[in-house]
């Protein structure tokens, strides 16, 4: 009774600990959240001074890096205090039931006749499988038969064309914007024709610096390897936070700069399609 008495008095200690932790690590992301926000307003009042385009475009540059570990940060911040709420609440809430001799016994009757049942069944249920069998099997020699014929037929009509390049693989700079097209491209270039052994060497030679070093530590994982990248780059937040900075850091326009409301026009429609991707994958 001491030792289990002592036990869960420890492990109430731990939970509050882990409570405390959570707060601790919330209330450091609001803290990450006002400097962050802090350092957006001095940067565009400090923008609104530069007229020189390239220097603008350098400085808007250096405030992405700045959002991107911002906003890597705080989605990964999320993601650990939802799962620990989650956890807490799960632990709480869940118990294991107790059973008694006299439902052993009913189930020991229920799985008798269960078992008999399945006895007279079974042969039912065999011959319905075989039926089957024997329809796929007949569907599929005749659409095996069809592809032929469509197959010699296009060879047959098929002008010779030109020479064509092959294309090149695709490669991911580190741009959420793009990343869903990248992975679109790959998998479907890879995927079905390579082993995964293989598509994990031509995934690595198509990424460089940093982004190959976040999949180092993984090996010869294909499918790990994804799911690093998803959840870093695939994010919806992350891209939807990323498209809006685009949005909002554009210049206000002036009289006669008919140039720059195109250029507007353009930013809010590509932005409309790399959110628009995100929803299709």
């Amino acid at each position: 009774m001491a030792e289990a008495k002592a036990l869960s008095e420890a492990k109430l200690r731990r939970r509050t600990a882990k409570a405390a932790l959570t707060r601790e690590i919330t209330e450091a992301l609001q803290k990450v959240k006002q400097a962050y926000n802090d350092l957006v307003v001095k940067h565009e009042e400090y923008a609104q001074n530069i007229e020189n385009d390239e220097e603008f475009e350098t400085e808007e540059k250096w405030l992405e890096e700045s959002q991107d570990a911002y906003l890597q940060l705080e989605c990964t911040t999320n993601d650990y205090i939802i799962n620990k709420n989650m956890q807490q609440t799960l632990g709480g809430s869940v118990e294991q039931p107790e059973a008694s001799s006299g439902n052993n016994g009913s189930e020991a009757q229920t799985n008798t006749e269960q078992s008999e049942t399945v006895g007279e069944t079974s042969a039912t249920e065999q011959q319905a499988v075989n039926v089957n069998n024997q329809e796929e099997t007949s569907e599929n020699n005749a659409q095996s038969s069809n592809n032929v014929q469509e197959n010699v037929q296009h060879s047959a009509t098929t002008p010779c064309g030109f020479k064509m390049e092959r294309p090149k693989m695709p490669r991911f700079a580190g741009d959420v914007r793009d990343y869903v097209i990248f992975r679109a491209d790959f998998k479907h270039a890879v995927d079905s024709r390579y082993g995964k052994r293989d598509a994990m060497s031509l995934l690595r030679t198509s990424l460089s610096g940093r982004l190959l070093d976040l999949i180092k530590g993984i090996g010869s994982d294909y499918d790990a390897a994804w799911e690093h990248l998803d959840s870093i780059y695939g994010d919806p937040r992350f891209v939807a936070d990323t498209v809006t900075h685009d949005i909002s850091k554009f210049k206000p326009l002036r009289e006669d700069e008919d140039s720059r409301f195109c250029d507007l026009t353009q930013l809010v429609r590509r932005s409309y399609n790399t959110v628009n991707s995100q929803q299709t994958v």
